[in-house]
């Protein structure tokens, strides 16, 4: 970040921009050297969460609740699956040992 040459304060910038949604504010407030992790909520202010897009309609609603996550289980599972998969084919460490174990003997 600007003041660190770093992503040092990422989670702390992100943390004060969720409860207070107005960048400038906590910009401000953080070049101003002030401590970000010590944000919190003010009445009347809402946080970013609840500044969420309302959908159009009930089937939209009903569409995003009951799909969207099945969705996302089964990228999730295909995901797993193919970590897996990576994981049985690439031989362990004891096995690549062994391997090289084999292969030094071999060649003396």
């Amino acid at each position: 970040m600007l003041r660190h040459g770093d992503k040092k304060d990422k989670v702390m910038l992100e943390r004060a921009f969720n409860i207070c949604s107005d960048l400038g504010e906590v910009a401000e407030l953080y070049l101003a050297g002030r401590n970000l992790e010590e944000f919190s909520p003010e009445p009347f202010k809402p946080i970013r969460p609840a500044l969420a897009e309302r959908l159009p309609n009930a089937e939209e609603i009903i569409q995003k609740l009951c799909f969207e996550p099945e969705e996302k289980i089964r990228k999730a599972e295909e995901k797993e699956a193919e970590e897996d998969r990576k994981a049985e084919a690439k031989p362990s460490r004891a096995r690549r040992r062994q391997m090289l174990r084999k292969e030094n003997r071999d060649t003396h």
